[in-house]
């Protein structure tokens, strides 16, 4: 075997061959550490970049739900104003409520067309409505 002299040491090959293959084992570790210390302070940049749009989402979540608690509030409350009205209010029937104005109308325009008293007008009116005459 070759004998090899470095400095005060004398090496044989297959100890230069162990020294080397422990030198490059250490140095591709210290590769393997660098790309991992990069990996990663990349996943844990990633990995913030995530927490803040996730915080960003769950404050317009919050947001949104607070606005459409208020929303659902108002609701509720012009609902109980409006029923509040609608009971107050008293139905009108249009129909029979303007019903003797449209008669009284009748009747005035049957007296200023023939001459004829109230009475005769109202009894004209009726009978051409399909009313029964009363007795006035």
């Amino acid at each position: 075997m070759a004998d090899f002299s470095l400095l005060f040491f004398s090496i044989t090959a297959s100890q230069l061959l162990i020294v080397a293959a422990v030198i490059l084992q250490v140095l591709m570790l210290g590769i393997f550490w660098v790309s991992f210390r990069k990996l990663k302070k990349s996943y844990q940049t990633q990995i913030e970049d995530l927490q803040s749009y996730v915080n960003a989402v769950n404050q317009g979540a919050i947001g949104i739900g607070k606005r459409l608690i208020r929303v659902e509030k108002q609701l509720t409350q012009q609902n109980t104003r409006i029923s509040a009205y609608a009971n107050s209010v008293k139905p009108v029937s249009t129909p029979s409520s303007s019903k003797p104005l449209e008669e009284e109308n009748v009747v005035v325009s049957i007296m200023k067309k023939t001459g004829l008293g109230r009475a005769e007008a109202q009894l004209l009116s009726r009978i051409q409505s399909g009313q029964k005459a009363t007795a006035i």
